[in-house]
């Protein structure tokens, strides 16, 4: 196998790269990058990711994302679980909400919908917020995160 830097976290379907996306993929494979990870921030840009990837098979590879502030201008507010909904059918029902720090109601209603989450490192030191969620819907970025994950669940009586 061939060795190379893959982007793992990049927005390709950002407003930014209408113009020049065959330009710059062309630049990122010239530079030396196996694969691209196009992550959106919305569902506005599932289908300009998809096209991408169909685009460029075995190199741009999709990542659907919400980002959990949604809107513009004064109309900014957190995503809710009711958000998500409408893109669910999309993934068979699965869903990660990565980095997650919104309150503990939100959180448990994403447990009971059956979703993952894998938090920052502040509610990570949040043993009564850790408590809540069952180990079987938390991911985790990294072996340190883990490690302070499972020592506070380990420690808590």
């Amino acid at each position: 196998m061939a060795r190379g830097f893959i982007d793992c976290h990049c927005h390709l379907s950002a407003n930014e790269f209408t113009q020049d996306i065959d330009d710059v993929l062309l630049r990122a494979k010239k530079a030396g990058l196996k694969a691209l990870v196009s992550v959106t921030e919305g569902a506005s840009e599932f289908e300009k990711v998809i096209q991408l990837s169909e685009t460029y098979p075995g190199f741009v590879f999709p990542c659907f994302g919400i980002h959990p502030l949604q809107g513009s201008g004064q109309d900014w507010h957190s995503v809710k679980i009711r958000d998500l909904e409408p893109f669910l059918p999309l993934f068979q029902k699965q869903a990660l909400l990565h980095n997650f720090a919104g309150k503990p109601s939100v959180a448990m209603e994403g447990v009971q919908a059956g979703f993952c989450f894998s938090f920052p490192p502040a509610v990570s030191k949040n043993k009564q917020y850790i408590r809540m969620i069952s180990e079987d819907h938390m991911t985790l970025k990294t072996g340190v995160m883990m490690l302070k994950i499972q020592l506070c669940i380990t420690g808590i009586k």
